[in-house]
């Protein structure tokens, strides 16, 4: 077996690989000498059928083997003898083959780039702190103490006003017949909430207990109860009594109504939910910022491969949220392997290259620094993923039990955090302590830093293609059935 470089070009190198005829035959023979032992053929004792007849019957299928074989040992021979870092398997592309003549083929192996690691002392970053304060708790006890929505009997005398309740008894007919859904009793409604069809809950503002009033609406055109759209309706109302809103107070009381022991337990509960918001704020951001000046200072050619298998599970991702959103039919999406518009295709290449790169450096300055990831700490992580899916625990067990790639996928973000956390001990890093409103206001104008960006390359593409930068919105698992007489939200 020969080989001979023919050129480098970038990360790419190319080699001509001659193996000779004889060494191809003799090859061949021997695989068919081995298959005498392992394949019975009609009218011959196993281990005696003759070579001739194995080649003619399965000389084909044989040959294909060896060849492949072939290419995958002058691969590995390349490689070892030229102490190149692939990126990926090489490819091959067959120059000449007959049968009795010399095999040639040329291989291009894409090679790991060389990287420099970084001086990490010199990386100059902020990170933003806040502490979980009085006033922060407070100010979530407060908003708290607004969403407990508690009401009491008014007197009889109290009318009825916008954000008090009524329990009552209704009837609703269209055309003088009643219709399906449109009768209750005893129901609680809060007037200025909504949840009734535009117009019901004004006609009940002034009425008392004991009154009974007609309210006269109309059905939107889009009301999801058959033989209702767009009709006219009449309700016979009984209201039964007039609810105000009770006064509620941080004290044990209401801490014990949320399911706390008392309201110092609530409010250590509360300071706990802070910290770990504003950490995970703090972290994000310092963690986001420090890629950023990494990806800025550190430019370096990326195996193509990579980028490409990067690109597609990008694109795999962004098929599926709007297969999701109902804004790409699953047959079409089907026949898309990458997206229309040459805008997208340049944008997530971009995006891909930038993640390789970044994998890349961190995987070096890993290693340079002898970075390891504990059994242990993969198995924390693939924790973690279970406790997300409550109820699914042990098949997501199964999945990585024995599944190799799944079992990387938990070491990477262990792996990836591990080299951030030195990096971030390394490098001159400056404290900044802000209110955790302060903090949140920070982490929003980053990320809207980023949409602004997005946008821009949006408004830069036809307005036609504008839709498909849209993020999926999220879909429910199931929507509650509305409450008589309610509104009929649009699908």
């Amino acid at each position: 077996m020969k080989f001979e470089e023919l050129n480098i070009k970038g990360l790419t190198r190319s080699y001509k690989v001659v193996v000779a005829a004889k060494d191809v035959e003799d090859q061949i023979n021997a695989e068919l000498e081995g298959l005498k032992t392992r394949i019975n053929l009609k009218g011959f004792r196993p281990g005696h059928a003759p070579v001739s007849l194995l080649k003619k019957q399965h000389g084909p299928a044989v040959r294909s083997q060896v060849l492949e074989k072939m290419v995958n040992t002058a691969a590995d021979q390349v490689v070892k003898d030229n102490n190149i870092q692939t990126a990926d398997r090489p490819s091959v592309d067959l120059i000449k083959y007959e049968e009795g003549c010399d095999l040639e083929f040329q291989l291009d192996i894409h090679v790991l780039p060389e990287i420099t690691v970084p001086d990490l002392s010199k990386i100059s970053l902020e990170r933003l702190t806040a502490k979980a304060g009085d006033e922060t708790v407070t100010k979530v006890l407060d908003g708290l103490l607004a969403q407990q929505k508690l009401f009491e009997d008014a007197p009889k005398s109290r009318a009825a006003r916008k954000g008090d309740a009524v329990v009552i008894d209704f009837l609703g007919k269209i055309g003088g017949k009643p219709f399906e859904g449109a009768e209750a009793e005893d129901f609680h409604l809060e007037l200025g909430s909504g949840s009734f069809i535009e117009g019901f809950e004004d006609q009940l503002t002034g009425a008392r207990a004991g009154d009974q009033r007609v309210v006269k609406v109309t059905f939107p055109e889009n009301y999801n109860i058959e033989g209702a759209a767009g009709k006219d309706a009449e309700f016979e109302v009984t209201v039964k009594s007039v609810r105000t809103r009770k006064q509620t107070k941080a004290d044990d009381e209401f801490a014990k109504s949320l399911g706390f022991g008392d309201l110092n337990e609530l409010k250590a509960s509360i300071s706990k939910k802070i910290k770990d918001d504003n950490d995970g704020l703090t972290r994000s951001m310092i963690k986001r910022r420090l890629l950023d000046v990494l990806a800025a200072e550190n430019v370096f050619d990326v195996p193509p491969g990579m980028v490409e298998r990067e690109y597609q599970e990008i694109w795999k991702s962004i098929r599926e949220d709007l297969i999701h959103s109902g804004e790409l039919s699953t047959e079409k999406a089907k026949k898309l392997d990458q997206p229309e518009d040459q805008a997208d295709r340049e944008d997530f290449k971009n995006i891909a290259e930038r993640r390789v790169r970044l994998g890349l450096l961190l995987a070096e300055i890993g290693r340079a620094n002898n970075v390891i990831v504990s059994q242990e700490e993969v198995n924390q992580q693939i924790l973690f993923e279970a406790k997300r899916f409550p109820g699914q625990e042990q098949e997501v067990f199964d999945y990585y039990r024995g599944n190799a790639q799944a079992v990387q996928s938990a070491r990477a973000p262990v792996y990836e955090d591990k080299v951030v956390d030195l990096i971030l001990t390394a490098a001159k890093v400056t404290e900044k302590t802000v209110t955790s409103d302060q903090l949140a206001k920070a982490y929003e104008a980053m990320e809207a830093e980023d949409a602004a960006e997005a946008e821009d390359k949006v408004e830069k593409k036809p307005a036609k293609k504008a839709a498909a930068k849209k993020a999926a919105p999220k879909k429910t698992a199931a929507k509650k059935k509305a409450a008589p007489g309610a509104k009929s939200k649009k699908k």
